[in-house]
């Protein structure tokens, strides 16, 4: 593997060492309707484990945790789901073989369903990626040229994404959630439109 922060995902999908099978059944899903998928193997050996989560949680869409019997007490969903939380990222809890009173009080306030209600998810992850408007994607590389940050320092301070969230909305009178338009810079910037700021 490269470098996790080179590639954007529409999905982080989180899971135990366990729950491979379920984890599979859901990434088929996920890229049957042409989602990016990031998942816990993805990491390489040798690799800074919290690093590596930090940047593919900065570059992905939604968070999507597949919770069981092996993964409820994991004391490593706490931090995925704080940071997560940081980034203000769309969180899902798909779980498998739980009762509804299993589920942990931290996670309840997501969107947590059963694991035989994925595709309800999926669609609404799919729905999201639709593209922005030519107007919209105007004021959006305006409004990051006047915030004067490189998208890499961007990805990285949740608080001028705030801000540049903020901005949007006020110009455009669309509240937009921040991780699109952070995925929308992204796509710009691959594709040559974004102004040259810094080592951006």
């Amino acid at each position: 593997m490269s470098t996790v922060q080179e590639t954007l995902y529409d999905v982080f999908l989180s899971h135990g060492v366990h729950d491979t099978g379920i984890a599979e059944i859901v990434r088929k899903r996920l890229e049957a309707s042409d989602l990016g998928v990031f998942a816990m193997d993805h990491i390489d050996a040798g690799i800074d484990l919290d690093l590596a989560v930090r940047s593919a949680l900065a570059e992905s869409s939604a968070v999507i945790l597949i919770l069981t019997r092996s993964t409820v007490g994991s004391p490593y969903i706490a931090f995925e789901v704080g940071a997560a939380m940081a980034w203000n990222k769309p969180i899902y809890v798909l779980y498998d073989g739980l009762a509804n009173d299993d589920i942990p009080s931290y996670l309840r306030q997501f969107h947590v369903v059963g694991l035989g209600e994925a595709e309800r998810i999926v669609n609404e992850i799919a729905k999201a990626k639709e593209p922005m408007s030519d107007a919209a994607k105007e004021s959006l590389i305006n409004i990051y040229e006047e915030l004067g940050i490189p998208t890499d320092q961007l990805l990285r301070s949740p608080a001028r994404v705030r801000d540049l969230s903020e901005s949007f909305r006020e110009r455009t009178e669309s509240p937009v959630e921040s991780e699109r338009l952070l995925r929308e810079l992204l796509r710009l910037r691959k594709q040559g439109k974004l102004p040259k700021i810094g080592r951006s």
